[in-house]
């Protein structure tokens, strides 16, 4: 795209590349072929933090109504996804730990959880919000309801990356990088975990095709928005297992010691937020 790109080319660009990766990908994630959901998932994710952070180049009603209807298949596609995690690290500290005697009590009924989660997001998807949905996007990849479309589209995503890079270096935990960073309420990491991918989602959305309108300084900020969601990631997969483990039997010294691995994975993820952080504030004083 060239440089002199509008907002409203930008903007369209990018929500007709991302409701074409949905559609792409929706057959996969209903096959449960391996990363479909996954990938499925990133993609509406990726369509709703668009959606929000360029909602003033959008009409709002008809924003409003598409980010809940991608809502409600995000929140279909996140129990099957979420479990599929968790099954998947709870067989890889097994493994660690030499306990794979405890995969039946552990990692088989995670498995079984995931398999409903599967068949309800599958259901849903036969239904008539999945068609109205699908319907909708189609309708946004041909035609977004655009306003205020005639300004620089340089000049808007640059405004709203910073804006972005300051709100997730705000919610950075004041102990850092200190070890009561451990102590930091998990709902406080979550937070800043999710304003680190909104960072990231439109960070790439501007500065890889078909909207590569911002450089490479930006795509910097992005990649650093990734590293603190990665972190922060696996923080919290490893926080969850250890937390679902303690719950199955908390008292019995073979759970206890698969959890307090995945106690120590937490910790061991956590350590590298310090020098994330830093790279995000780094990238983010460069660009003034």
């Amino acid at each position: 795209m060239a440089p002199a790109v509008t907002t409203g080319e930008m903007v369209s660009a990018v929500i007709a590349d991302l409701t074409g990766r949905i559609d792409q990908r929706l057959p996969a994630a209903v096959a449960d072929e391996p990363d479909g959901v996954h990938r499925l998932r990133t993609s509406v994710r990726r369509l709703r933090t668009v959606l929000s952070e360029f909602d003033g180049q959008l009409r709002r009603r008809p924003t409003k109504e598409l980010r809940h209807q991608l809502g409600d298949l995000g929140a279909v596609l996140g129990v099957a996804r979420d479990l599929e995690v968790r099954a998947d690290l709870c067989d890889a500290v097994l493994e660690r730990v030499d306990l794979a005697r405890l995969r039946p009590d552990l990692v088989a009924p995670l498995r079984a959880e995931h398999d409903g989660a599967h068949r309800t997001f599958a259901a849903w998807c036969d239904g008539v919000a999945a068609r109205a949905l699908m319907g909708t996007l189609g309708d946004w990849g041909a035609a977004p309801p655009l306003k205020r479309a005639d300004r620089s589209a340089v000049k808007v995503a640059r405004r709203l990356v910073l804006a972005r890079a300051d709100r997730t270096l705000a919610l950075v935990p004041a102990a850092l990088p200190s070890e009561a960073l451990a102590a930091t309420p998990p709902e406080a990491l979550h937070e800043l975990r999710k304003q680190a991918r909104r960072l990231r989602h439109v960070a790439e959305a501007v500065t890889k095709p078909p909207a590569e309108v911002l450089g490479e300084d930006v795509a910097v900020l992005g990649a650093a928005g990734s590293a603190i969601q990665s972190t922060l990631g696996d923080h919290r997969d490893a926080l969850l297992l250890a937390e679902y483990v303690e719950g199955v039997a908390p008292a019995a010294a073979p759970y206890a010691s698969v959890a307090a691995e995945a106690r120590e994975q937490a910790c061991a993820a956590l350590s590298a937020l310090p020098a994330d952080v830093e790279r995000l504030a780094e990238a983010r004083s460069a660009m003034g």
